[in-house]
């Protein structure tokens, strides 16, 4: 039986309706009934804050002996994230807010750390002190466990916490440093890019530091984050969607997991300055290795998110 807007479903032998967009219908009221409530499990909620957080402090600053890394301390704290006047792929301006501190590495791995603990050179541009680059998302991962099991082997590190990619919020974030604008006039103090590196990468500290203290964020290198997405043409954002469904207001220590390729930030020697903005996204697959591409860790809780 079909009538006008409604479908017969037969459940054994239970005749439901349905009316045009999915709702079931009492076939002796005409009324709709509330759908049962949906229990959502903490992996699929779209946001996930742990309660039970470890709460060792490092210090302002924490170093690894064994590599001699050094990774300052980045208090909780909300910014606005993404540009409204950047490519679509970096709208809209949105506010996030982060509830852990972590430890952010002062600079980009440098080859030395890298080759300490993976026994690779990988590098286009050889220096001890330069930034590692031709890393994929894959090897940074993998640099990230290695270093986390090292530490645990010399119980320097306390359960809860692990070494890791950082979240494209908690980069940005750092990044930043309490500043809202994409754009600084003193480029040229704090960035290498394509009018002042001499086309190749440079030892890293060498520039000044961020507000925050942070070398190296805006240019040198690109820097993978933890976070995936799906590499979307112009028609897809001028139909009104998103990159990552965490590009919306009041999101709480964001990360998107889904997607077939990843995110990295911070622009390079090789490219201009609107290229080097902290809301500026560079999306490639995560076995992507090229000269203009490297990393920073964090320390801090593992990551948990959409």
């Amino acid at each position: 039986t079909v009538l006008e807007g409604e479908t017969t479903v037969l459940e054994g032998e239970t005749t439901v309706l349905e009316n045009e967009t999915g709702e079931t219908i009492d076939p002796e009221t005409g009324e709709v009934v509330p759908a049962e409530p949906v229990e959502i499990s903490p992996e699929d909620r779209e946001l996930t804050i742990v309660d039970d957080y470890p709460t060792h402090d490092f210090g302002d600053f924490k170093v690894v002996d064994d590599i001699g890394l050094t990774l300052k301390k980045v208090l909780a704290g909300s910014f606005h994230m993404g540009s409204n006047d950047g490519p679509y792929n970096e709208r809209p301006m949105h506010r996030v807010s982060i509830t852990r501190p972590f430890w952010m590495g002062l600079y980009p791995v440098t080859q030395d750390e890298f080759k300490l603990v993976t026994g690779k050179s990988p590098s286009n541009f050889q220096g001890e002190r330069n930034p590692v680059e031709k890393i994929s998302w894959t090897a940074a991962n993998e640099f990230c466990e290695k270093l986390t099991e090292m530490e645990r082997e010399n119980d320097s590190l306390p359960d809860g916490y692990v070494y890791r990619l950082p979240t494209e919020a908690e980069w940005e974030y750092t990044c930043r440093a309490g500043a809202d604008g994409d754009l600084i006039d003193d480029i040229d103090h704090i960035s290498w890019y394509f009018k002042n590196s001499n086309e190749e990468s440079h030892e890293v500290g060498l520039k000044e530091p961020n507000n925050w203290g942070f070398f190296d964020m805006q240019g040198n290198i690109f820097e993978w984050c933890l976070d995936s997405c799906d590499f979307r043409e112009p028609s897809w954002f001028e139909k009104g969607h998103l990159l990552t469904s965490t590009f919306k207001d009041d999101m709480v220590n964001p990360w998107h997991q889904n997607g077939s390729n990843r995110v990295a930030k911070g622009g390079c020697w090789l490219l201009a300055p609107d290229v080097c903005r902290p809301s500026g996204r560079y999306i490639n697959p995560p076995d992507s290795r090229y000269f203009v591409l490297g990393f920073r860790i964090v320390l801090a809780e593992a990551a948990h998110g959409s």
